[in-house]
């Protein structure tokens, strides 16, 4: 594969590079920069510092970026992008639609869905609610029931704080 700021060297990695494009639709958005990371260079991968989308973003502004996730920022020297870590996919994209913070939070965020569909009225049964926590150290998502201060992540059992103060 091919780094940071590298083209494909070959046409194996152009036909790489389509694909991800066919299988990643974030690759797709005007103004987002995808690359693979260099596996040989484990700077490449180390967080910066740490980004989520602005609650006020909706798509396609927020690039596909989930709601209340926080992605590690691997390149933060561009005055108008930054560069984070999904999955093990880099994605650049314009700095106008994340918070960036210095450290990884530990707290979980909360996630007002606009447009919520009660139960009822829904065609999937699948639904975590009209306000729903997301894991900041895992990205797992799940309704909250009340308002609680704590709550634990069932997927990696991260204990936190739910941070109500600051819902997107």
């Amino acid at each position: 594969m091919w780094g940071r700021d590298r083209a494909p060297a070959s046409p194996s990695d152009t036909i790489v590079a389509q694909l991800l494009g066919v299988l990643c639709p974030i690759a797709q958005q005007p103004g987002v920069h995808m690359t693979m990371p260099d596996p040989g260079r484990d700077d490449d991968l180390k967080a910066q510092a740490w980004a989520r989308v602005y609650a006020a973003i909706r798509p396609p502004q927020s690039r596909n970026l989930r709601a209340g996730a926080w992605y590690p920022v691997v390149n933060d020297e561009l005055p108008d992008r930054v560069t984070l870590r999904i999955g093990k996919t880099v994605v650049t994209v314009p700095r106008r639609v994340v918070e960036v913070r210095p450290r990884q939070p530990k707290r979980f965020s909360v996630v007002h869905r606009v447009g919520y569909v009660p139960v009822g009225q829904r065609k999937s049964l699948h639904h975590l609610g009209r306000y729903y926590a997301v894991c900041p150290i895992c990205h797992w998502r799940f309704g909250l029931i009340g308002t609680p201060e704590r709550t634990r992540c069932r997927q990696c059992g991260h204990d936190g704080e739910v941070s109500w103060w600051e819902t997107v």
